[in-house]
């Protein structure tokens, strides 16, 4: 696992956010409720599966969904 970037954000517990990863090629960008956060430039991994994960947190995910662009 290698963190490519990071962005300070305050979460209120209990509601829910809306998260979106985009992965074209090298470019990653990761939005919460549509606004940008993070991105990095990263092409040892430009094809490949999809998933998500949490580390140290509950987390609950609704309608997770994987499309190309």
């Amino acid at each position: 696992l290698v963190e490519l970037d990071r962005a300070p954000l305050s979460l209120a517990p209990a509601a829910w956010y809306r998260l979106r990863l985009e992965a074209v090629g090298g470019e990653l960008r990761g939005y919460v409720n549509n606004i940008l956060y993070v991105q990095a430039t990263d092409s040892s991994h430009a094809r490949g599966i999809s998933g998500i994960a949490t580390s140290l947190a509950a987390t609950r995910f609704d309608y997770f969904r994987v499309f190309q662009p």
